[in-house]
């Protein structure tokens, strides 16, 4: 008499199990919620640590200006920086969401490493050596129109380089 019951349930409760069984397996798991990030990984992070430092390149370019004389100024080192200022002040203004802290210090550390070389300039000028300062413009002006022939070619290298269709990437 078991063994009427037991072959008769079994069918069923096997082919019921077998069904659960694959509707469980065909459904699609609930979405994973995203793993939260580290701070130290996430762009905020940086973008404000990087903010920071550009305060420290700005306050040091006034402090010399109050403190210290024009000869320790570099007519090297000034120019470089004010071009590193303007191209991430840029980014800073491009990149979503805008990171105004950071825009905002390249800006103000432009303009006073502007004042440095006007200082710089002026003190070779008292020294007697007007060709030095006429020789740093001239660099000065060709380094800018490279600069903005780069500028004005970017669209159509990156063009360029988005057809040449490399495997894996350009990054």
């Amino acid at each position: 008499m078991l063994s009427r019951v037991r072959s008769a349930v079994s069918p069923r409760l096997g082919l019921a199990l077998r069904t659960s069984y694959a509707r469980l397996s065909t459904e699609t798991p609930p979405a994973a919620e995203p793993a939260k990030k580290h701070f130290l990984r996430t762009a905020e992070f940086w973008g404000f640590g990087g903010a920071l430092a550009g305060w420290g390149l700005m306050g040091s370019a006034i402090y010399d200006a109050l403190y210290q004389g024009p000869e320790v100024i570099s007519m090297n080192m000034t120019p470089v920086q004010i071009v590193y200022s303007s191209l991430f002040a840029r980014w800073a203004w491009v990149v979503q969401p805008r990171n105004l802290m950071l825009f905002f210090c390249h800006v103000s550390n432009v303009l006073a490493q502007s004042n440095q070389l006007r200082r710089a300039f002026e003190y070779q000028v008292e020294q007697g050596k007007a060709d030095e300062v006429r020789a740093v413009g001239m660099q000065a002006g060709a380094g800018a129109v490279g600069l903005a022939a780069l500028v004005m070619a970017g669209p159509r290298m990156q063009a360029a380089m988005v057809a040449m269709s490399i495997p894996g990437g350009l990054a």
